[in-house]
């Protein structure tokens, strides 16, 4: 690409834009050159001090969790999200909510459009910088879940935890709910996560912070799980939807249970049946598009599960509502972020695929027959006895 066709592919970039461009492109010499003449001969084109800093927030951090690698989505269109049809966030606001748009065509244009800018990248690095931006963008800085840290905080809370607890999390993603645990509650923590980016992505934040060690991240198989932890571990195990992808739960649970020390607490949420009655067709959609072939098993099978391995069950709860206004306000928040700029083919495209995810979780929750369900429940076990104390037998 000649110096002029990049002079001119600026001057249809909005001052975000180039910022966002300059930033995380690596540009050659004469390119650079010519960058920086653009914006001394043209100053209502620079970002000024308050142009958004703010929403360019969540990518910085993106950027430390996805290494060094300077990620930008490999194409560049000028006014992307008004490409001649309806502006992008009301596009993928009316495909959420399931209405269907006509094409809005603008006006003719009296030149034709110049052709897209294409500028090499890393595919690898700039998936998965989008993608972390993506997630953050619908749950929070640092979050990857419905309900951020406030929900993984709540459920600790339930928990009553005393004072220099062992506290593990299954589903610690980027890591965000576990780090905030630290100024509330004191003890140990170890986090864990199934999804590989999203550990490596997580330690590095904590890594970051100093927090390598007090506040770990690491990879780990669900169908492993017996090979995870020693036996007494730990006094809390916090877990978000995992058991609904297992085969063997029982041999998940009953590991999980030899890993607490006795009367410790096993915390979870999972997807579960309200029966196995003929399925609705948005819960058979959601077995489909759900990434994890979801292998659901009831209400009234978990708590026999339990029973049979002599967890104490204190509660279990149907939070399916609360969790469907976790994911509605979650694609709020990305719809609002897709008004403040433009934004590459690849970005929509891992938007697209990140949204169907929860939206067809969404859509089966909403309809009864799945639920997400919040089970606390305490393993009770009896207290060693030296072979010297003397038994007695009730009456």
């Amino acid at each position: 690409m000649s110096e002029r066709e990049l002079t001119a592919e600026l001057a249809d970039m909005t001052p975000l834009a180039i910022d966002r461009f300059r930033r995380m492109r690596k540009l050659k010499p004469e390119h650079e050159e010519a960058l920086n003449t653009f914006l001394r001969q043209n100053p209502d084109k620079r970002l000024t001090a308050d142009g958004g800093n703010q929403q360019n927030k969540s990518l910085k951090a993106v950027t430390k969790q996805a290494g060094k690698a300077k990620a930008k989505p490999a194409t560049v269109r000028a006014h992307a999200e008004d490409d001649g049809y309806v502006k992008l966030w009301r596009r993928m606001r009316a495909w959420w909510d399931g209405v269907d748009l006509e094409a809005e065509t603008r006006p003719a244009r009296k030149s034709p459009r110049k052709k897209n800018m294409e500028i090499e990248v890393d595919d690898t690095a700039t998936l998965l910088a989008q993608r972390m931006d993506i997630i953050q963008q619908l749950w929070g800085e640092g979050n990857s879940a419905p309900g951020g840290a406030t929900f993984l905080a709540d459920m600790v809370r339930e928990c009553k935890p005393a004072a220099n607890a062992r506290i593990a999390d299954l589903s610690a993603g980027l890591g965000g709910g576990l780090r905030s645990l630290e100024a509330t509650q004191s003890g140990t923590f170890a986090g864990f996560e199934r999804d590989q980016d999203l550990a490596k992505a997580g330690h590095d934040l904590s890594s970051a912070l100093g927090l390598a060690d007090k506040m770990p991240i690491s990879h780990f198989e669900p169908a492993r799980i017996d090979t995870l932890f020693d036996k007494n571990a730990f006094d809390i195990i916090l877990a978000r939807e995992i058991f609904y992808s297992l085969i063997d739960r029982r041999e998940a649970l009953l590991s999980l249970a030899d890993a607490l020390d006795r009367n410790g607490t096993l915390m979870f949420t999972d997807f579960a049946l309200a029966d196995r009655s003929s399925e609705n067709k948005d819960v058979i959609a959601w077995r489909q598009t759900d990434p994890y072939k979801p292998a659901p098993a009831t209400v009234e099978e978990y708590r026999e599960l339990l029973n049979e391995l002599k967890y104490s069950i204190k509660s279990i709860d149907d939070v399916s509502a609360e969790y469907v206004q976790a994911i509605q306000a979650g694609w709020k928040s990305i719809i609002n972020h897709l008004k403040t700029g433009n934004f590459s083919r690849s970005y929509v495209d891992t938007l697209m695929s990140e949204g169907q995810v929860w939206l067809a979780r969404s859509k089966a929750l909403k309809t009864g027959q799945l639920k997400l369900i919040k089970v606390r429940a305490v393993m009770l076990k009896a207290p060693k006895r030296s072979l010297t104390d003397s038994m007695v037998i009730d009456d």
